[in-house]
């Protein structure tokens, strides 16, 4: 049986992109470039660790002080020095959801990062996911970082990422776990928001299948 795998951002990517833009997508998933540099590392592992933290800002603030001593020497280096400043101090502004703030949690690595919807399978890759106790019930939730100034997510892309963190941790949770849609969130810095999976989440289930179905239709295209 043929597989295809996706990530979970260019999953978000290719439900907004031109027909190009989608076939473009899906080459690039078949044909991955080894050489591709990875943006904002810094500043992405500093907002994981600020929010497996409950919140708690230091990482952000060492993080500023670190890009501030760094001297950049190529104009790759001054532009991911300057829009990684730029994201610090954004999620500085931004607030994380109440449940984040005023409950704890512990940090829950689980060792499988993708979800399937057919014959199509995501890399989820959550950046935090976290458990929680509530009288005596272990609840699950998650969240996957974004960010990018140039492509920031939409409400939609933003919605359909927190579905799919959904469908993925009822995927590995264990049977005395539970999973509410109001725990999974996608986390855009440069989009301003953060927007959790829907009430009706069947009705989300659904587009996210529809999506999978066309990449594996332009996939046979192409190969």
């Amino acid at each position: 049986m043929n597989e295809f795998l996706i990530s979970l951002n260019q999953f978000a990517d290719f439900t907004k992109a031109t027909e190009r833009g989608k076939a473009r997508i899906v080459e690039q998933q078949l044909n991955p470039n080894p050489f591709k540099i990875i943006w904002y590392q810094l500043t992405k592992a500093r907002i994981k660790k600020s929010i497996q933290h409950q919140g708690d800002l230091t990482p952000i603030y060492e993080a500023l002080e670190i890009l501030k001593n760094r001297t950049p020497t190529n104009p790759r280096q001054v532009s991911d020095k300057r829009i990684s400043v730029e994201a610090l101090n954004k999620f500085v502004k931004m607030k994380l959801p109440k449940v984040f703030r005023k409950n704890p949690y512990s940090i829950v690595t689980p060792p499988v990062k993708t979800t399937r919807v057919g014959d199509v399978i995501i890399r989820v890759a959550p950046d935090v996911v976290v458990k929680f106790e509530v009288d005596g019930k272990v609840f699950l939730g998650a969240i996957k970082i974004h960010v990018s100034k140039n492509k920031p997510f939409d409400y939609s892309q933003s919605l359909m990422i927190s579905t799919i963190l959904y469908k993925y941790l009822n995927e590995i949770k264990k049977e005395d776990e539970f999973v509410d849609p109001n725990l999974c969130f996608s986390l855009d810095i440069f989009g301003d928001r953060i927007v959790s999976a829907p009430a009706n989440i069947d009705v989300a289930l659904s587009e996210v299948e529809r999506n999978c179905e066309e990449i594996k239709a332009i996939w046979g295209d192409i190969v």
